[in-house]
């Protein structure tokens, strides 16, 4: 059998993916399928589940809710599991399934893909939508984006970013910036290009008028640190970029180098914005305030970004957090003994 015949015929005998594994339903080796695959070509291609299931000796009943792209379906399926008249498996988007398993509805497919070996023949991303808390609940058949973006590259590099309004939209309206920029298709060059390089001038520019030109330093050494500092801040949000890239997996995300990169540059917008608070050394110390919002930032855009669970986002920020302000502070201390 081949593997892709394995995934249906996991399908197949989920009388399984949506639940009532010790239900009379179950013994009578009916299935009860919700779905709205009703055009021509969908039709056909579910008929070479309903075939899968005959040669198993499973009968098919059919529940069609055509139209809405899946929309009047769940809703049909809503409305049945709050009657508790669960069908023996439904078609359903990735969310749907994972929304469906929190309320404890699915039914647990892990036996049947232990012995098929699902999680070697489907991608880590999707066992994202598959497998829930550790028990298999769905399996694919159809997979296909819902949420395309087409661009131009070469207008929208031409035309650059924004970065006042990106800056004001990721601080006030995180949620919302982070879907944003998780679409965006720009490169790790026009990043560095079109809003690093400025956004992270200010707390340089601001730690040199602050401290040089009111006397706490030299104004030389001031500025050679301000220089420094600025460069390495530069880097620096390259090295958390890795460790975010390196660490997604640990916390069931999914390693992705640009979305790891546009989550330490960005959630970074608030420490660097806070910076300016050292134009009057006395009150540099409430730059703390804008370090503790970039951490609060990672930890809404790491779910958006690299998919980890929301159960696991937390964990996820707080090792991200500990590793980059170890290699911080080392880089801190370095560039103190050297200008001071």
């Amino acid at each position: 059998m081949t593997i892709r015949l394995k995934l249906i015929a996991g399908v197949a005998l989920a009388a399984a993916s949506f639940g009532l594994a010790g239900s009379a339903q179950a013994q009578t080796k009916e299935v009860q399928m919700l779905h709205w695959w009703t055009s021509g070509g969908e039709a056909a291609a579910l008929a070479v589940i309903k075939k899968s299931l005959a040669d198993q000796g499973y009968s098919w009943k059919d529940v069609p809710v055509a139209g809405g792209g899946g929309d009047a379906a769940m809703t049909a399926l809503k409305a049945m599991v709050a009657a508790g008249n669960y069908p023996t498996s439904s078609q359903m988007l990735g969310y749907t399934v994972l929304d469906f398993a929190k309320q404890g509805v699915m039914g647990d497919l892990t036996d049947l893909a232990k012995s098929e070996g699902w999680d070697k023949a489907i991608p880590a991303p999707l066992q994202k939508f598959s497998v829930y808390e550790g028990k298999w609940v769905a399996v694919p058949v159809n997979v296909h984006s819902v949420n395309w973006l087409w661009m131009n590259k070469a207008v929208m590099d031409k035309i650059g970013m924004d970065v006042v309004e990106r800056a004001k939209n990721i601080i006030l309206t995180p949620k919302a910036e982070w879907l944003v920029i998780a679409t965006e298709a720009n490169s790790i060059e026009a990043i560095y290009r079109d809003y690093l390089v400025y956004i992270a001038a200010v707390p340089a520019i601001a730690s040199f008028v602050g401290f040089a030109l009111t006397g706490v330093t030299g104004f030389f050494s001031g500025l050679a640190w301000s220089v420094a500092n600025y460069v390495l801040s530069l880097v620096v949000v390259y090295v958390v970029a890795l460790i975010i890239d390196k660490l997604a997996p640990s916390f069931d995300g999914i390693a992705n180098f640009l979305n790891a990169f546009k989550l330490a540059a960005y959630s970074t917008t608030a420490a660097w914005l806070a910076g300016v608070f050292s134009l009057a050394p006395p009150l540099a110390f409430l730059g703390l305030l804008g370090v503790l919002y970039t951490y609060y930032l990672l930890y809404l855009g790491l779910p958006v970004l690299m998919l980890s669970p929301d159960s696991k986002s937390l964990l996820y920020t707080c090792a991200v957090i500990v590793v980059s302000l170890v290699i911080q502070l080392l880089i801190a201390w370095i560039l103190w003994h050297i200008f001071f």
